[in-house]
């Protein structure tokens, strides 16, 4: 199943920084695995109180039991500049270049976090996943939820990790100062169902960012989403 939502951006701007970045990316977008479930694609500018009863766990403990469950530990997010345009310094591990990688990938991970890795599921509700959003990528992003979060399977799962979260930016600095970025995003989610069967969801495509005020936002993205069940026997070896 697939179905494709095109989208104008805000500005011609931006329509510029998308345009250039995106022609001098090719080649270089890595994807995940392929899907033998669903497929969507879209291109788009309570809390409970513990008992005292019930002695509370550690992370540690949290952690390991998830991992017992889903037969894998979550990975790390891993955010990393490969290109800027423009007046930039060389080195690849300056200064500049950290923070550039640590600002765009706080926005993209924050994202990611709220709308995908951190709710306790089960769950419907993902507040705040679009903080760092434009007021119009907001609105879009709020309509297509079952693409821009887990909102399809959050209530039919009981625990879900991160298996693969790679973010690759390219950024633009006409005048020494970046100004927009493509976001290119590998991510991949285990999760497992109430009825015992585990499901990855990948979600890969691009985020496009742009700065406002001193800080980064996403003002638009061009994502694939797809879900399949986990091979067990695959696993097994």
């Amino acid at each position: 199943m697939s179905s494709t939502t095109p989208r104008a951006f805000a500005t011609a701007a931006n329509l510029a920084l998308v345009a250039a970045l995106t022609t001098a990316c090719t080649g270089a977008d890595e994807t995940a695995s392929g899907d033998d479930a669903t497929t969507a694609t879209s291109t788009t500018s309570t809390t409970t109180a513990p008992t005292s009863a019930a002695p509370e766990r550690t992370t540690d403990d949290r952690d390991a039991a998830t991992e017992q469950r889903l037969g894998t530990k979550p990975v790390a997010a891993r955010t990393r500049v490969v290109k800027v345009f423009g007046r930039w310094p060389a080195k690849p591990d300056g200064r500049r270049s950290k923070q550039l990688q640590q600002q765009t990938g706080r926005v993209v991970n924050a994202w990611l976090d709220r709308g995908f890795v951190s709710p306790g599921y089960p769950t419907d509700s993902f507040a705040g996943a679009f903080a760092a959003f434009t007021p119009g990528a907001r609105a879009d992003a709020r309509r297509e939820d079952w693409l821009t979060t887990n909102a399809v399977l959050g209530p039919q799962l009981l625990d879900a990790v991160p298996t693969r979260r790679r973010v690759l930016v390219r950024a633009i600095a006409p005048a020494g100062r970046a100004v927009g970025a493509t976001a290119d995003l590998s991510f991949e989610l285990r999760g497992l169902r109430q009825s015992g069967r585990r499901t990855e969801l990948a979600l890969t495509g691009q985020v496009f960012l742009t700065r406002i005020d001193g800080h980064w936002r996403i003002f638009g993205y061009d994502l694939q989403r797809s879900v399949r069940l986990v091979d067990r026997e695959k696993e097994a070896r």
